[in-house]
Order: structure tokens, then C-alpha cells, then sequence
């Protein structure tokens, strides 16, 4: 299997490349769990800016930015998430 690598030419434009060896690439940082927060933000139809923490088994899978303004994160339990928003966030159980 063979890798890709995305490169930008002179134009802006992007070039794939399969060779490791291109000297120039583009490094892209995909923050997962916000984005499943996102998801579920527009699929119940929330305001962005809600404070939106999906949680399975006691413990927060994905976290939207507007809850990390609490100091809420990954792994908290449901008891620290509404002790850190002050119940401000929404804390949504996932099934299995």
C-alpha cells in the first residue's frame, strides 16, 4: 500500500504525490472528538454555541469547544461535567 502525501504547487493548487521524498507537504490535525459533538450539535439541531458533552459509561467521549471553556475534557465523569459548567453544559448519553 502505498502512502499519499498532499503538496501545494506554485498556484495554491493541491498535487498528490506518492512519494515520501516531496519537499513540500501539508500536515492536517483533525480534532475527532469535537467534530462527533459537532455532528450531534446539528443533527439535534443546537445552537453552536451550546456547551455539548457526549458522554458513554460515566465518561466523556467528545467534548464541543464551548464546554472546553469549562475545563471540561475528555474522560470526565457526568458529576464533573455539570460541577465544572455549573450546569451550564449538556451532557448527552450515548447508547452502546
Amino acid at each position: 500500500m502505498s502512502n499519499l502525501f498532499l503538496d501545494v504547487d506554485n498556484d495554491h493548487d493541491l498535487v498528490s504525490h506518492t512519494s515520501p521524498s516531496a519537499h513540500r507537504r501539508v500536515i492536517l490535525l483533525l480534532d475527532m472528538d469535537c467534530f462527533y459533538a459537532q455532528c450531534e450539535t446539528v443533527r439535534l439541531g443546537l445552537d453552536q454555541s451550546v456547551p455539548l458533552a457526549l458522554v458513554q459509561w460515566n465518561s466523556a467521549l467528545a467534548v464541543n469547544y464551548p464546554a472546553r471553556k469549562f475545563g471540561i475534557k475528555r474522560g470526565d465523569s457526568f458529576e464533573n461535567i455539570r460541577e465544572k459548567s455549573n450546569g451550564e453544559c449538556i451532557a448527552i448519553h450515548l447508547p452502546v
